[in-house]
C-alpha cells in the first residue's frame, strides 16, 4: 500500500487532539487543516507515497503501521459511546489501484472484543487518599556502633 486516506472523528467535548504522526515508512500527511493540528472533532489525513528508504515489502501485508494519533482526555465527566471512530476512505496499492474504500476501522482495546466506535467514560476527580511528603529527608543512625544488636527504648 502506497497511499491511504483516513478520517478520524472524535468527541471534542471529551478529547483534545494533540498530534498525528505518520509512520516513517511513508511520506508526511496532508490534513484537512494546517499541520495536522487542532481541528475540532474531525481529522482527515491523506498520505501519498512511501519514503524513499522504504521497500515495497515493508508496506505489504496484513499488519503495516500507518500512523499514531495522540489525544488528551479533558476534564468533562460523561459517558461517550463513540468517543473515537475511524473510516478508511481509500487504500491504494503500488500499481495505483484503489483496492479498498469506505471501510469502518476496527479498534482493539480493553473491551470484550473489537469495536468500531471506541467508548470512553470520564469520571469527576475524587480524592482517594492523602500522603505526607517532605521535600528532603535525612536518615541517621543513633545507635552505638559497637557491633552489638540494639533495641529501641
Amino acid at each position: 500500500m502506497t497511499t491511504f486516506k483516513l478520517t478520524i472523528t472524535y468527541e471534542a467535548a471529551a478529547l483534545g487532539f494533540e498530534s498525528l504522526t505518520v509512520s516513517s515508512l511513508y511520506n508526511g500527511a496532508s490534513c484537512n487543516f494546517d499541520g495536522c493540528t487542532g481541528f475540532e472533532g474531525v481529522i482527515s489525513a491523506l498520505v501519498n507515497g512511501i519514503s524513499s528508504s522504504t521497500s515495497q515489502a515493508e508496506v505489504t501485508g496484513a499488519s503495516v503501521e500507518l500512523m499514531s494519533i495522540a489525544f488528551t482526555v479533558l476534564d468533562t465527566p460523561g459517558v461517550y459511546a463513540e468517543a473515537i471512530t475511524l473510516l478508511v476512505d481509500d487504500f491504494v496499492n503500488v500499481g495505483t489501484l484503489t483496492y479498498e474504500q469506505n471501510l469502518i476501522g476496527q479498534m482493539n482495546g480493553d473491551s470484550d472484543g473489537p469495536t468500531y466506535a471506541a467508548p470512553l467514560t470520564v469520571l469527576s476527580p475524587v480524592v482517594v487518599g492523602a500522603m505526607a511528603y517532605v521535600q528532603e529527608a535525612e536518615l541517621f543512625n543513633t545507635a552505638y556502633l559497637s557491633g552489638e544488636p540494639v533495641t529501641t527504648r
